[in-house]
């Protein structure tokens, strides 16, 4: 009966998935790299996690635990879109080893139609999709119907695609040198607004209105600019940020010959308060080990690693047309990931989510506009 029950499962199941669409993972870059062996074997698990999603965080355990399980049949891959640099130090922060993919072109996520994470696949030996939903929710019982339906397979290497770095391949990076040390950079009108420090490297890119706002602390959204539009690429070996600032602005005013010019009107502000709540953010937030307040943004999110509430809320004054001043007390570090756009759902989200009280106040506040010199 039980031989019987199982052969139907099986029959179900494979009736279930027969008409799935065959399904890609790219990526161009691997932490960890999934060697040839893996790609062949029947059934592929692939994780859509981040380094500031706790839900994946917390999801991470029970699949590592699957895999020493079905490890043998089954390869099971962790995709994110991050830098390179937060993947290997979350990996040396938690003492794990699996093979990380980096994907930062989101073309898996296109091709899975991922808009939320965590997210996972289970992929047949052609590559198409045989299981879909949270980590969490597959477990040891539903793989080992799947690898008595495919374990004999040899799985395709077409399902994964590799496209090296072509951000690196591509660089034609120039050299500026200023206080005995060489700045570098290159002009492509491709590049993102994007800092971030990797050990004692620092990276910058963007238009000038960012550029100018990140160099000189001001908020991106009081910056006008008069100047013909570029943009432009950094990247420097040091450890310190300030430095890191002081040359591209000696760069830009050597190469760029611009002035800013400030004014001052009234707008509203708003104060942020500590909530009642003093634990709030220990509890929802993963509190990392101490760093600097590296951030990536797109036009609607802002993920920002290893930043105090005042840091978080100096970032979201400059790239928010909202001006805060915070007054609470917490310098605890944390890992933040933040809708700022629309400003009504960011508003909502301090209030609501984390816990934050706000006061709306009026005061005079500086703006600046680039102008040819």
């Amino acid at each position: 009966m039980k031989t019987f029950l199982g052969i139907l499962l099986n029959i179900l199941l494979l009736l279930s998935i027969k008409a799935q669409e065959t399904k890609k993972i790219y990526y161009n870059e691997a932490i960890n790299n999934i060697s040839l062996e893996d790609q062949q074997k029947p059934l592929v698990f692939i994780d859509f996690w981040a380094t500031w999603c706790a839900p994946c965080i917390s999801s991470m355990p029970h699949t590592m635990e699957l895999q020493k399980q079905w490890g043998d049949k089954i390869a099971f891959v962790y995709l994110s879109n991050e830098p390179s640099f937060k993947i290997e130090n979350f990996l040396k922060r938690k003492n794990y080893n699996f093979h990380a993919l980096i994907d930062n072109q989101r073309k898996t996520e296109t091709e899975f139609n991922v808009n939320s994470i965590p997210n996972s696949f289970l992929l047949n030996p052609q590559g198409e999709i045989v299981w879909r939903g949270k980590p969490t929710e597959i477990n040891s019982s539903l793989l080992q119907r799947f690898a008595e339906a495919y374990g004999n397979e040899k799985g395709e290497t077409s399902r994964f695609s590799y496209s090296g770095n072509p951000q690196e391949t591509q660089e034609k990076w120039n050299e500026f040198s200023c206080s005995k040390t060489k700045l570098y950079f290159y002009e492509d009108p491709q590049v993102e607004n994007l800092f971030y420090q990797d050990g004692d490297r620092f990276f910058l890119s963007g238009d000038i209105k960012y550029i100018v706002s990140f160099i000189n602390d001001y908020p991106l959204d009081r910056i006008t600019s008069q100047i013909p539009e570029k943009r432009i690429r950094f990247k420097a070996g040091l450890e310190d940020r300030e430095l890191f600032k002081k040359m591209i602005r000696k760069y830009l005013k050597k190469n760029h010959h611009y002035k800013i010019e400030k004014t001052e009107n009234t707008r509203d502000v708003y104060y942020v308060y500590d909530g009642s709540n003093q634990e709030f953010l220990d509890n929802h937030v993963y509190n990392y080990e101490r760093g600097d307040a590296q951030f990536i943004q797109n036009d609607f999110s802002i993920k920002i690693d290893n930043a105090t509430p005042k840091q978080v809320f100096i970032i979201l004054n400059n790239i928010t047309p909202l001006t805060f001043i915070y007054k609470g007390k917490n310098k605890n570090v944390y890992d933040w990931n933040i809708m700022y756009n629309p400003p009504e759902n960011l508003l909502n989200q301090l209030q609501d989510e984390l816990n934050f009280t706000i006061e709306k106040k009026q005061k005079k506040v500086a703006d600046y506009k680039i102008l040819s010199d």
